[in-house]
């Protein structure tokens, strides 16, 4: 399921029962973290962190800035970074940005 890759994976056993008795436990959990409120000040605060931290390269010579970020939706929780050239923001520095929120906001 690589549409999920974020999700934990749990591993129960019907046999044996391993596990069966976390998972309504988990489910909560799970639940919990793709319907939370997040505030934008601190969902840009964290933007602003990773950037300084790790710049995107440039396109064209021209630096991309990303300036702030706010939550769109739930079941996943959507980010919507804004900026200008967002859409030449490279693939692996949009999943360092997913891993910086998930890690961050312990988003399983």
């Amino acid at each position: 399921l690589p549409f999920v890759q974020f999700i934990r994976k749990i591993f129960i056993s019907a046999l044996h029962g391993t596990n069966v008795g976390h998972l309504f436990e988990w489910i909560t959990e799970s639940y919990g973290s793709a319907s939370k409120e997040l505030p934008t000040p601190e969902v840009t605060k964290v933007l602003q962190h990773a950037y300084q931290n790790h710049q995107p390269p440039s396109y064209l010579g021209r630096p991309i800035k990303l300036r702030y970020a706010h939550l769109g939706g739930h079941f996943p929780p959507l980010f919507v970074i804004h900026g200008n050239r967002r859409e030449h923001l490279s693939e692996s520095y949009k999943k360092y940005l997913i891993n910086t929120f998930q890690h961050h906001f312990e988003l399983f």
